[in-house]
């Protein structure tokens, strides 16, 4: 290692300034405020914050970052600005990943240029480095090897086709959302959005690759799995702050679609002190 160091020093020439050397630009600064998180479970309610955010995937899944479709496979990282809207879709039956979520004064060097990167070996490493320093509270190794994560899988940006979704099913999308804790159809969205359900309803399956209808149920199964992980709710204001009609209608389909009734469900995860969605 020594000889090895003593090989690239002979490269180095003596500076002509000895007081003038290599400069970082003047607003230069390291991330700040730096939260790390786990989810297994899908957020679909379209969300913007003024947080600088990296998605690891460690699953296939479908984002929407400001209606642009990204089809995300596991060791892909998904690069978020502050202000741009994100949000999964609900056609996936596992959303595992890794947030890293910070604050900058003003953009940096550093930050990637590209949406979608691929992972390397090298990026794994720091990126567990990352979450060791986090876990430790070294709040200045957690932001110094984050920087350098980001300096790193900028070099491996993915060749992606850009798929915008339409107003009609961006619209759509945004109805379900604000209005999950309601009851519902197709006929309702398709009469708010001024369009034919048909069409509605053809336009959806056809970007969405999902039916309208089946959308809306995954939709309603993850909502009511995290509030029966993450909330003291008790199981009949669970169905009905996701849009079921009655606790039996509520119980038949979350058993037909998880294999264990609702409180079983609660039971069974929580003994294990699971809080994220499965």
């Amino acid at each position: 290692m020594i000889n090895s160091i003593k090989e690239k020093l002979s490269k180095i020439s003596s500076p002509a300034n000895y007081y003038i050397g290599q400069k970082l630009p003047a607003d230069f600064a390291i991330p700040d405020n730096i939260l790390l998180f786990y989810h297994k479970w899908a957020y679909s309610k379209p969300q913007t914050h003024l947080r600088y955010t990296l998605i690891i995937a460690f699953a296939s899944m479908t984002y929407y970052v400001d209606n642009v479709k990204f089809d995300i496979k596991p060791g892909n990282i998904l690069f978020i600005y502050p202000h741009q809207y994100r949000y999964t879709d609900a056609s996936s039956s596992v959303y595992e990943r890794l947030f890293i979520t910070f604050q900058l004064p003003s953009k940096q060097p550093y930050i990637p240029t590209s949406p979608l990167m691929e992972m390397t070996e090298y990026g794994w490493q720091l990126t567990a480095g990352i979450i060791d320093s986090y876990l430790a509270g070294d709040t200045l190794e957690t932001a110094l090897k984050l920087t350098l994560l980001m300096k790193k899988i900028s070099r491996n940006p993915i060749t992606y086709q850009q798929q915008n979704i339409s107003s009609t099913t961006a619209m759509a999308i945004q109805y379900i959302n604000n209005n999950l804790h309601n009851i519902f159809g197709n006929e309702a969205i398709a009469e708010h959005l001024k369009v034919s359900e048909s069409n509605l309803r053809l336009i959806f399956r056809s970007e969405m690759g999902i039916s309208l209808g089946r959308y809306i149920s995954n939709l309603r199964l993850d909502a009511a799995k995290h509030r029966l992980l993450n909330t003291n709710m008790n199981i009949e204001a669970t169905a009905h702050s996701c849009g079921y009609n009655s606790i039996y209608a509520f119980s038949h389909f979350f058993k037909k679609k998880m294999g264990l009734s609702p409180l079983q469900f609660r039971q069974t995860y929580r003994k294990y002190n699971i809080t994220d969605e499965l």
